[in-house]
């Protein structure tokens, strides 16, 4: 910590700083830190607040936030910084105040995270919040003349692997788009909850004359045809493998996010069935006996063993797949890959060669060859752990590419790229995200490439011509299993 905000991060902000004439007004320590009661370090908080005084100066305006919650705000405070507190409308602003004035008799009442929606998880129906109700919320906490924080404003998108995951009663992901049912769409548009709360301030405060923007054009460029170039396995044979006795993590391979392809060998003759067990999968995994799909286990599910027919000598591969590491509460340290060792009918399975792949560096991997005669077989039977290319054609006429948003009608599971630039994950099948927000910045007028890796399922496997859509229509509340 003290390398990289001590020199690295800090340091740039402080000509930056509101008392050096820039934009940052306060800077907050830790984010509802005090959710970890009893966990809790309080040398720690202390060591951030000197480091950040240190290289922003004695004027800087630090903070914290914290659940207005009794334990939570003598946990999180830290002496000498302000304490601040996060609700969302189902709460009494004038009791979570009373409870920030314990805390600080004097100062700003501060909502530091008034919820105007909340995340999605993969699986789960869309999550929305009545914009009535957020405005008169909004409306509460400003009549107390107090400050406020709308989280989120714009929620925007979790590009790459980036999004994340939560780890409360189960093990659940995020999917790419973060729109949070915001006052601004995921693709920067004004909704009918910013005009409500639009409205609200405008009772408090001035807002600017003239007519608010309104949604902007998307794209409609149409069907895509997808082609099978290369499978997982293809591309992953040019990569370094590591050799180990245990199976090692993402973490001790040096790798952020993406795949890791475990190998071990049967040692010795084994009932049939056999039960393999993955205890530690973090966070998904497709277990492959001598080159044949076998099953699937998942840490989101509880999915951990897989019923085997192996004999001595058969390779057991188990391509590992990173959800997004988890993001609040006490088990942030959130290793993934497979996190402890694997049995064979109780047999731990000893020496491993792993693979890592590094999908959001999609410069590091071979580039996958176009379309080849004969067509190349795919990874799985179902046309899985394959690698589909297809052009598409922006107008060279149109003064500069639209947004537009990618529908994958067919396809179940997988990474999405656009001129080499990562869009995130897709899974239309467990929904409830259908489509992915492709920016206009990332596209040019001519060809376009697209690019996916198909983990589990291509609508039609290879050799067959596959295909996917742009549209201008994002569809966030597509349905999910009951």
């Amino acid at each position: 910590m003290d390398r990289w905000l001590g020199e690295v991060l800090l340091p740039r902000l402080r000509p930056l700083m509101y008392e050096e004439g820039g934009p940052v007004i306060m800077v907050q320590l830790e984010n509802e830190y005090g959710c970890l009661t009893g966990l809790c370090d309080h040398r720690y908080t202390a060591h951030l607040r000197n480091l950040t005084r240190d290289k922003l100066g004695p004027r800087a305006v630090l903070f914290t936030t914290d659940n207005p919650i009794f334990s939570h705000l003598m946990e999180g405070k830290i002496p000498g910084v302000y304490a601040t507190v996060d609700f969302g409308v189902d709460k009494d602003a004038s009791e979570m105040f009373r409870i920030q004035r314990v805390f600080e008799p004097r100062g700003p009442l501060d909502n530091s995270e008034y919820h105007t929606g909340w995340m999605d998880h993969w699986g789960a129906p869309h999550q929305t919040l009545d914009s009535q109700a957020l405005a008169k919320g909004l409306d509460a906490i400003l009549a107390l003349n107090a400050s406020v924080n709308l989280f989120m404003f714009h929620g925007g998108t979790s590009f790459g692997l980036t999004a994340g995951s939560n780890g409360g009663a189960k093990f659940q992901s995020n999917p790419t788009s973060y729109d949070y049912n915001a006052p601004v769409s995921e693709a920067g548009d004004p909704t009918d909850k910013y005009i409500a709360i639009r409205d609200v301030i405008s009772k408090y405060l001035p807002v600017p004359r003239g007519p608010i923007p309104g949604p902007t054009r998307k794209g409609v460029y149409g069907q895509v045809n997808m082609t099978a170039a290369a499978s997982l396995w293809e591309v992953t044979g040019w990569l370094p493998t590591t050799h180990n006795p245990w199976p090692l993590t993402f973490e001790h391979l040096d790798l952020s996010g993406g795949l890791v392809i475990y190998s071990s060998t049967v040692p010795c003759r084994m009932p049939d069935p056999a039960r393999l067990s993955l205890p530690g999968v973090h966070d998904r995994g497709y277990v492959f006996v001598s080159g044949e799909e076998v099953g699937v286990v998942s840490r989101e599910e509880g999915l951990s063993d897989v019923a085997v027919r192996v004999a001595e000598g058969d390779a057991l591969t188990v391509v590992v797949e990173s959800q997004g590491r988890i993001s609040a509460g006490p088990h942030i340290n959130d290793f993934k890959g497979l996190t402890s060792n694997v049995t064979l009918n109780g047999h731990l399975l000893k020496g491993w060669n792993m693979t890592a792949v590094p999908l959001t560096y999609p410069s590091m991997l071979p580039r996958p060859p176009g379309p080849r005669q004969p067509p190349v077989p795919p990874g799985t039977p179902r046309g899985g752990l394959t690698f589909y290319t297809g052009v598409f054609n922006v107008p060279a006429e149109d003064p500069h590419p639209l947004n537009t948003f990618l529908k994958l009608d067919g396809w179940t599971k997988g990474v999405a790229w656009v001129n080499k630039f990562c869009l995130g994950r897709y899974w239309p099948a467990m929904g409830p995200q259908v489509t992915l927000f492709v920016p206009w910045s990332v596209l040019k007028r001519g060809q376009n490439n697209l690019l996916l890796l198909e983990l589990e399922a291509a609508p039609c496997p290879a050799p067959c011509p596959c295909s996917a859509t742009l549209q201008d229509k994002h569809i966030l509340d597509g349905p999910t299993p009951p």
